[in-house]
């Protein structure tokens, strides 16, 4: 299967996985923190088991990285309980472009902590990003910031730290097991801090939703397996990159489409396409 197979593929399900996210977390007595740890447990459950399979789940010697370790599961940890949070209050066209400052403030941290170089085009990017976050938020005359928006902004923030974290990481350990981790530390993280959510899952998970989760999970895991595999066998990593940015528009759209979210719908088709460009000049 070629590349540009495998980051469609990955684009098409993960747009799909914020939809069903924000269907799930409707119900006004989801509680974001279970949604997160058990979404996470899944998806780690499916790319362990498949990384197991093929043979590609060995661990090698991680003491050297201990210190980046306990930062990406309290990275992650915060970042998918703020995701969580965020899809519960505000609507999944508007939550996905403010998420996609994660885009600027990794920028930031590759200049700042690794010395990446930041130039004119990147400038241009980071303006692009704060744009679109300002456009989809102006109502009426008026530049209107929710509650909902800084829960979306945060899990920016932790993503965004987080990446520049992975490539430490991915320095030392195979790609395989760093994803199963990324997704089993975090959420046992959360388990240990709250481990009386344990008691209150048959009160929140009906069979109709666990098979949504179920099904969300699923996509994700395929969605996150496909880019990375797309990665490893690209010519030229950053097409893949900049194509898994359609995935920004295409949630926007189908936020407009299938859940109804036509509140200002313009406005969140104009910062979403901004919003992809500016990361494109990013990344």
């Amino acid at each position: 299967m070629s590349w540009l197979l495998l980051i469609l593929i990955s684009v098409v399900l993960s747009s799909f996985v914020s939809i069903l996210q924000r269907i799930m977390l409707k119900d006004k007595d989801s509680d974001p923190f279970i949604f997160s740890v058990v979404f996470q447990l899944i998806v780690a459950g499916l790319i362990g088991a498949f990384a197991l399979s093929t043979g590609k789940l060995v661990f090698s010697n991680m003491s050297n990285i201990l210190v980046n370790l306990i930062f990406m599961t309290v990275l992650y940890g915060l970042g998918n309980i703020f995701i969580f949070k965020s899809l519960k209050q505000t609507e999944a066209s508007k939550f996905v472009v403010i998420f996609a400052s994660r885009a600027l403030f990794s920028t930031i941290g590759f200049v700042l902590i690794l010395g990446q170089s930041y130039g004119l085009k990147e400038l241009v990017g980071t303006i692009l990003i704060i744009l679109s976050v300002i456009i989809v938020n102006y109502r009426k005359g008026t530049l209107s910031v929710s509650k909902s928006d800084i829960p979306a902004l945060l899990a920016g923030l932790c993503f965004g730290l987080a990446n520049i974290n992975d490539k430490i990481i991915l320095e030392s350990i195979p790609l395989y097991p760093f994803v199963f981790i990324a997704f089993l530390f975090p959420s046992l993280l959360m388990l240990a801090i709250k481990p009386q959510i344990i008691l209150k899952l048959n009160t929140v998970f009906n069979k109709s939703l666990i098979k949504t989760m179920l099904i969300t999970s699923l996509f994700y895991g395929i969605g996150a397996i496909t880019f990375f595999s797309a990665l490893q066998i690209a010519e030229f990593p950053s097409k893949v990159v900049t194509i898994n940015l359609v995935g920004v528009i295409l949630t926007v759209f189908m936020g407009i489409l299938l859940l109804k979210e036509k509140d200002n719908a313009l406005l969140k088709i104009v910062g979403a396409v901004i919003s992809v460009v500016g990361i494109y000049l990013v990344s």
